[in-house]
């Protein structure tokens, strides 16, 4: 086994493309804000956990199905259109689609 692989049983995984994503990713400053998701007749109350240039990780307080986009706003007043990516339970990255207002 060398620096770039890991090994799982006898299998060896070779780590370097997850390496090289990891090095590219736009870098996620950590916000702890207060935030709603609304959808269709829906609006959840969320804690947004982290941005980067383009995305948003929230937590919602209670685990539901989140539609595929909803619109994102903070408790001064941003609003941004999100597409989810990923959800995990509770947890879920969203891509920013609207260009007018990226977090800073």
């Amino acid at each position: 086994m060398n620096a770039a692989t890991i090994t799982f049983g006898s299998k060896a995984i070779d780590v370097r493309p997850l390496i090289r994503w990891h090095a590219q990713r736009p870098a996620r400053t950590s916000v702890m804000k207060a935030a709603r998701i609304a959808f269709r007749d829906s609006v959840l109350d969320c804690v947004v956990m982290n941005t980067s240039a383009h995305g948003a990780r929230v937590h919602l307080f209670e685990e539901a199905k989140l539609p595929e986009t909803a619109t994102l706003t903070l408790t001064d007043g941003k609003t941004w259109t999100v597409q989810r990516r990923w959800q995990d339970g509770a947890d879920a990255g969203f891509e920013i689609t609207s260009a007018a207002a990226l977090p800073q």
